[in-house]
């Protein structure tokens, strides 16, 4: 049987969970990462890879707006 991590093994693979506080703030207000490999910040529109890395954070911004949309792992 597959070893299945717990939520909350997940959870203290990214750092979604202490970013959150970012959605509907600008994205010039995004902290720069200690570890740049383990965040991917992108626009709305923007094209990315579908890769998926559960100790990345994701931070998706509205291209118009500049606005913080989403903080997901992955």
């Amino acid at each position: 049987m597959p070893n299945i991590a717990s939520t909350a093994q997940v959870k203290e693979q990214c750092d979604a969970h202490d970013l959150a506080w970012l959605v509907g703030k600008p994205h010039t207000q995004i902290p720069v990462a200690v570890d740049p490999s383990r965040r991917r910040v992108a626009c709305s529109t923007c094209q990315m890879p579908e890769d998926y890395r559960p100790d990345r954070t994701n931070i998706i911004f509205d291209s118009q707006t500049g606005l913080v949309m989403s903080v997901t792992c992955g």
